[in-house]
C-alpha cells in the first residue's frame, strides 16, 4: 500500500444513492487540502444506479474519487475491499448514511497524532415525529458517546463503531481486516478485540462529528438483536477468553423473565420470525395507546427473545443453550490480584508502577482490609491504569463503595452522622 496520500475515506454502500451523494457533498466541504484526500466508494450488490452516480460525481469532485463494485452482500467485505484499494496513511471508514461536518477529517487526524484509533461522534438524526423506539435508540447512542468522553473512561471492544472510524492504515494491515465470518454483525467489535489485544489506544473524538441518518426501525432492530446473539457465540469461539465475560454470569444474575425467555427461545427456533412479528405488533399497539410501562416490558421481552434465539441457533440447537451457559464460568478475581487500600494508598510502590503500565489482572479495592469493590479482569479492554481506577471509583462510590465505608466505620465503632 503506497502512502502517497494523507487520508483515504472508505464508504461502503448498498442501494442508497441519494444518501451516498449527500455524503459525498459533505466530504467536499471539508476544511483540509483536498489533494491529500481520496474517497473510495465500494458499491455492494447495488441495483439503484449508486455506482453510476458515484462515477459521474468523480468527474467534478474536488478530491480523488475511485469507485469499485462487487456482489458480496457484506459490509465487512466491502470495507475490506476499500482498504485494499486505499493509498492513504490513515483510513477513515464512513457509512453512506452519514453527513460529515466540516472539521471532521482534521479532528480525526489530530487525534491520531496521540492515539491509534479515533472513534468519531455520530449524532443520531431521527424523524420530526419519531416513534418511542427511535427516541430510545437516539438516547442509547448519546449515552454511549457521553460515557466515552469522560476522563478516565476505559475503552473496551464494544466501543469500536465502524460507521465513523479512523485508524492508521499500517495498524489495520498489521492487525488484520474485518473478519468476513461475522457476516455483517459485530465485525467491528471483533476487530476491537484484536486491536486492544495488541495494545492499541482508543480515543473518542467528538469534533470528528457526523450526522447519522439511521433508517432502522423496530422490526430491523429485533432481527439485528438475534444476529448479535449468533455473533457473540461466534466471538467466543474465536476468542475463548471472552466466554466468561459475555456468558459467564448469565444464569447467576438473570431474573425470571430472562430465564423464561432463554427456555422459550431455545424451544421455538423455527417459529421465531412469527413470534417476533407478534411481539413487534404488540409493542406498536402499546405505543399507540401510550401504555409506556407495558411497551417497555414488551421491548425487553422482544429483545431477550430475539437475542437468545440467536444464541440457540449458534450453539447447534435449542437443547444446547442451558449446557452452554452452565459451562460458561463467571469471571473471578484471582487470589493474588493487586490490592488498593483506600485507607492507606501506596505512594510510589509496586502497585503504582503496575497501574502506570496497566494491568489486565483486575483489582481488589479495600478499606483497612475490608473489601469494598472489585474490578474484574477484562480480556478485551484497555489495560487497567490509574486514571481508570479514579473513574471507576467515582462511578461506583454511591452504590458499591459507600456500604463498605459504613461497614468499616461500624467495625471501628465509629458513630455515623448522616446529612439530612
Amino acid at each position: 500500500m503506497s502512502h502517497m496520500l494523507l487520508v483515504s475515506v472508505i464508504i461502503p454502500t448498498h442501494n442508497r444513492r441519494a444518501s451516498l451523494l449527500r455524503c459525498l457533498d459533505a466530504l467536499a466541504a471539508q476544511d483540509m487540502p483536498m489533494d491529500q484526500v481520496e474517497v473510495i466508494v465500494v458499491a455492494d450488490s447495488c441495483h439503484d444506479a449508486s455506482e453510476q452516480a458515484a462515477r459521474a460525481y468523480a468527474a467534478e469532485a474536488p478530491f480523488q474519487l475511485r469507485v469499485a463494485s462487487h456482489a458480496a452482500r457484506s459490509a465487512a467485505a466491502t470495507r475490506n475491499l476499500g482498504a485494499q484499494m486505499a493509498r492513504g496513511a490513515v483510513l477513515v471508514f464512513l457509512d453512506d448514511d452519514m453527513v460529515i461536518l466540516p472539521g471532521c477529517l482534521r479532528a480525526h487526524l489530530h487525534a491520531l497524532q496521540s492515539y491509534d484509533v479515533s472513534i468519531g461522534y455520530s449524532q443520531p438524526i431521527i424523524p420530526d415525529r419519531p416513534t418511542h423506539w427511535q427516541m430510545g435508540a437516539r438516547q442509547w447512542w448519546e449515552d454511549r458517546f457521553r460515557a466515552m468522553e469522560v476522563a478516565g473512561y476505559r475503552f473496551s471492544y464494544h466501543d469500536l463503531f465502524s460507521g465513523n472510524l479512523a485508524i492508521h492504515s499500517e495498524l489495520f494491515s498489521r492487525v488484520g481486516e474485518f473478519d468476513l465470518a461475522f457476516a455483517g454483525r459485530l465485525e467491528d467489535y471483533e476487530l476491537g478485540v484484536r486491536l486492544l489485544q495488541t495494545g492499541a489506544q482508543f480515543a473518542f473524538t467528538r469534533a470528528a462529528h457526523t450526522r447519522h441518518y439511521e433508517a432502522s426501525d423496530l422490526d430491523t432492530w429485533v432481527r439485528r438483536v438475534g444476529y448479535d446473539g449468533e455473533a457473540e457465540v461466534q466471538m467466543v469461539r474465536k476468542h475463548p477468553a471472552l466466554r466468561s465475560l459475555i456468558f459467564g454470569d448469565v444464569l447467576a444474575v438473570a431474573d425470571t423473565v430472562t430465564k423464561v425467555m432463554i427456555r422459550v427461545a431455545a424451544a421455538t427456533i423455527d417459529q421465531g420470525p412469527q413470534i417476533e412479528q407478534v411481539l413487534v405488533a404488540l409493542i406498536r399497539f402499546a405505543e399507540a395507546l401510550t401504555l409506556r410501562h407495558r411497551r417497555a416490558q414488551l421491548l425487553r421481552v422482544a429483545r431477550d427473545y430475539s437475542y437468545w434465539r440467536g444464541v440457540a441457533r449458534a450453539v447447534d440447537g435449542g437443547g444446547r443453550v442451558s449446557t452452554w451457559l452452565r459451562e460458561s464460568k463467571p469471571l473471578v478475581l484471582a487470589a493474588d490480584a493487586p490490592v488498593l487500600d483506600l485507607a492507606d494508598p501506596p505512594l510510589g510502590g509496586t502497585l503504582d508502577a503496575l497501574l502506570a503500565a496497566g494491568t489486565r489482572q483486575g483489582l481488589r479495592v479495600t478499606l483497612a482490609g475490608v473489601k469494598v469493590y472489585e474490578v474484574l479482569p477484562h480480556p478485551a479492554a484497555e489495560p487497567l491504569r490509574l486514571e481508570h481506577i479514579r473513574y471507576l471509583l467515582r462511578e461506583a462510590s454511591r452504590h458499591k463503595i459507600l456500604p463498605g465505608v459504613v461497614l468499616y466505620m461500624m467495625q471501628k465503632e465509629q458513630r455515623l452522622c448522616w446529612p439530612v
